[in-house]
């Protein structure tokens, strides 16, 4: 007997109802196992083929909203914060108003000041307004 008469005549097992039962059992034994592709690099030739795949349409949120319930949330959790591009920061060489301020200052991007700020917090630093 052949191993592909086997399966000829199955029906596919596409969209088979799973029980809660099967389910948990699934759950548990695959607990704590890494993925099969964790850590591995995809060759730049899946790369191309991916972006290919992926150009011209759009992204997979486009069109999506937050619900008012949780637009509301949002705003309540940002009131009275100042945005990070608008505190004050403290450097070697003074006191600057915001990230493009000291960009300025010091002839470079903004991109670089927020680096400095994360690499050196000893010599930039933001400010509260109260200090």
């Amino acid at each position: 007997m052949n191993y592909q008469d086997l399966f000829d005549n199955q029906a596919p097992r596409k969209f088979i109802a799973v029980t809660e039962d099967t389910r948990a059992k699934l759950s548990a034994v695959h607990k704590g196992q890494v993925s099969h592709n964790k850590g591995k690099r995809l060759s730049d030739e899946t790369r191309a083929k991916m972006s290919a795949a992926r150009t011209g349409k759009p992204a997979n949120n486009r069109g999506m909203t937050h619900s008012e319930e949780a637009r509301a949330k949002i705003s309540a959790a940002n009131k009275g914060k100042t945005p990070a591009n608008r505190k004050p920061i403290q450097t070697p060489n003074g006191l600057f108003d915001s990230v493009a301020a000291t960009a300025v200052a010091y002839n470079t991007y903004e991109r670089k000041v927020r680096e400095w700020i994360k690499k050196l917090p000893d010599q930039f630093y933001y400010v509260n307004k109260g200090e």
